[in-house]
């Protein structure tokens, strides 16, 4: 039989003498799942499989807090086991697309990442200033200078030998042309051909054999030009080198019992040293020649940082 309820059996109260406490800020806050000893044994069960392929499944209505519950569950778990490594994930020069991840212990990792971000910054800072510097200019001035006088010199064999055989040196857009002098006046292509046979035979035989000592001649030049671009890249790699080699030095220096991180800061310079110019060089809108560096929008100094750190130095 259905009965009406007063308002006092509807309200449900509380003996405020149950609680032992004056205020709720002399209770401790209950850590643990309340009511659920089946899934406590089960989560137990389950965190204290060691083995690889096993995962834990957590059903219920939503807003009942199960993420909750089962973070501070493993927090207060996580306080018995030993606190786990710090996994830094960084750039692959040799594959791109396979980071390599590099175990530390717990609370190094951003250790790590927070130095390398700083020896970046200082080497962006460095750099500029070392290739902008009065010495810098000298030396690379003398480095040109020399190979510039070897050129000449040749130059000026190969002019004196075409004028001594009546030819002339003329540069064009398809290189050296031979331009045959007669009685003091270079020879247009209609007076060439208007020429006798014989005159015309006799020059073409020592433009031959001209051209067949211009063959070796524009091989020294070039190898000259190879020599020039050799001497500059070793002069710019010992430049750089001297600059940030003492930053280095102290890093590898602060990580010395890392293997991994040695050889990581080694790649690091190395791939410096070999793109000074994306340190050294303004963004420019189109290459001036084959050699120079070219910018894009990707930041070409993503790859020295330590993107990813899992850190658990928040599980001691």
């Amino acid at each position: 039989m259905v009965k009406e309820l007063s308002p006092e059996k509807v309200r449900n109260s509380c003996d405020p003498n149950l609680l032992h406490c004056e205020t709720t800020e002399e209770l401790t806050p209950l850590r643990e799942i309340i009511g659920q000893e089946r899934a406590i044994r089960a989560l137990k069960f389950g965190f204290g499989i060691e083995e690889r392929g096993f995962n834990i499944y957590v059903a219920g209505q939503p807003g009942t807090g199960r993420t909750t519950a089962v973070k501070g569950f493993l927090e207060e778990m996580a306080k018995t086991k030993p606190v786990p490594s710090d996994y830094c994930y960084v750039h692959n020069f040799r594959q791109s697309y396979e980071p390599k991840a590099i175990k530390l212990p717990a609370g190094k990792g951003k250790h790590l990442r927070d130095d390398m971000a700083a020896f970046i910054n200082e080497v962006q800072r460095i750099l500029p200033k070392t290739f902008d510097s009065e010495d810098y200019g000298t030396r690379r001035a003398n480095a040109i200078k020399a190979v510039e006088e070897e050129r000449i010199k040749l130059m000026a064999q190969l002019t004196q030998q075409a004028q001594e055989q009546g030819f002339i040196l003329k540069a064009s857009a398809a290189g050296w042309l031979l331009i045959p002098v007669l009685k003091g006046k270079p020879l247009a292509d209609q007076q060439f051909i208007a020429l006798d046979q014989k005159t015309r035979e006799g020059i073409e035989k020592k433009r031959a054999q001209l051209s067949a000592q211009f063959i070796s001649a524009m091989k020294q030049l070039r190898e000259l030009e190879g020599k020039a671009e050799t001497e500059l890249k070793k002069l710019d790699h010992d430049v750089a080198l001297f600059a940030i080699g003492h930053i280095v030095t102290d890093l590898k220096e602060e990580y010395k019992d890392f293997p991994d991180v040695i050889a990581y800061i080694n790649e690091v310079q190395d791939n410096i040293l070999d793109n000074l110019s994306q340190f050294i060089k303004e963004p420019q809108e189109t290459p001036q020649n084959p050699f120079q560096f070219t910018w894009t929008r990707e930041d070409p100094f993503k790859k020295f940082a330590v993107n990813t750190v899992v850190d658990n130095s928040d599980l001691k």
